[in-house]
């Protein structure tokens, strides 16, 4: 392998795609940009009466938040809870009307009370049940929904980088296959084992840059669009990431996710390429990775899935399952073995396997 044959394969990948490539970062940026914010709906029913409560409850949670919280909460619903007791006693006049206005004044007001003060309830709980352990800090009441966003759109594969790597994976080799030039190819000096190591070489440095550019696009949009100034929050403050009991803040927690992502990303392009050394057929390949990249999502659990591509892939979901650095580690670790296993095969296939035509390379280099 040369770094000038390396080279010469990622121009001819790009030459090939460079428009795709655009276009899919195109339509990824105007999806990113029209993508809602995943914010609980009470909180625009009841938005001054969230920021008065986040003014009060903010920062770290303490045993006298949690009480706070649970009096004005409990107040507000035994309000509510009186009202036909309350309306019987004025009809029957054993309350006076000024009571009676007061008390419907303060029942309208807890409308929009309870909506918030409800949020506010149930993280309190949350946290309660949550029990940190590794040095973790205590969970925090911050404005969340922009990481809340970015976790959730974290939690599925990046359809446009999959559509990517399917196009180039297919014709790293599969294009060789079908036009009948590997035969050549495999006769000539560089025809076999580093041409081979050359185009893995060249796919993996082809996704990885492309990769680059669209994580920093989604960065810079994210950015913009949501708030994410409180990076230092704990990550299980995050009501996407409540069982990821990792010690780490948010915005650590993002760049994990962002370096599992680009693993798997890198990963299933290796096996891609890997399996079009036996498939030969561009249809078929992008059909047998497109199952193994997304089929978890659809038919097995988180729990599950993090111990495949799709968890990779799908970062937040294996960052969810965080049990410690060296179980998350270990899966990527499996799953990285696994694929250099797969690439050795095809490289051993390559470079000994037989021709369409069924004449052995060997035999074809001796006429040449």
């Amino acid at each position: 392998m040369t770094i000038r044959v390396v080279g010469f394969e990622v121009y001819k990948l790009l030459q090939r795609g460079v428009w795709l490539v655009l276009v899919c970062l195109l339509v990824k940026m105007v999806a990113l940009l029209i993508v809602p914010e995943f914010k609980d709906s009470r909180i625009a029913i009841s938005r001054r009466q969230y920021d008065a409560y986040m003014e009060l409850y903010h920062g770290q949670t303490t045993p006298e938040k949690e009480a706070a919280i649970e009096v004005e909460y409990r107040t507000i619903k035994d309000r509510g809870d009186q009202l036909s007791f309350m309306r019987s006693a004025w009809e029957q006049g054993k309350i006076g009307e000024e009571e009676w206005n007061e008390y419907n004044k303060l029942l309208l007001e807890d409308e929009y009370k309870i909506a918030a003060i409800s949020i506010f309830h149930e993280n309190k709980n949350r946290f309660i049940a949550q029990q940190p352990y590794n040095g973790v800090p205590p969970a925090e009441y911050f404005y969340d929904y922009g990481w809340q966003t970015v976790f959730t759109i974290y939690s599925y594969p990046d359809i446009f980088m999959m559509v990517l790597l399917l196009a180039f994976s297919a014709q790293i080799l599969c294009v060789e296959y079908a036009s009948g030039a590997v035969g050549l190819l495999r006769s000539s000096r560089n025809g076999r084992g580093r041409l081979f190591i050359s185009k893995t070489v060249a796919l993996s440095i082809v996704l990885l840059t492309i990769s680059l550019f669209s994580t920093m696009m989604e960065i810079v949009i994210f950015e913009i669009r949501f708030d994410l100034t409180e990076s230092y929050a704990p990550l299980y403050s995050v009501a996407a990431m409540t069982t990821a009991l990792a010690p780490m803040s948010v915005r650590e927690g993002m760049m994990t996710v962002i370096a599992l992502r680009t693993t798997g990303l890198l990963l299933l392009g290796l096996f891609s390429i890997s399996f079009s050394v036996w498939l030969r057929d561009a249809l078929r390949l992008a059909f047998i990775t497109f199952v193994v990249a997304l089929a978890p999502l659809l038919f097995f659990k988180p729990s599950v899935t993090s111990y495949t591509f799709t968890g990779l892939l799908a970062g937040t979901d294996m960052l969810r399952e965080y049990t410690g650095i060296w179980p998350l580690l270990s899966k990527a670790i499996v799953l990285t073995i696994i694929t250099a296993f797969l690439v050795f095969l095809s490289y051993r296939t390559y470079t000994n396997g037989s021709l369409r035509n069924g004449v052995k390379h060997t035999e074809l280099n001796k006429t040449v």
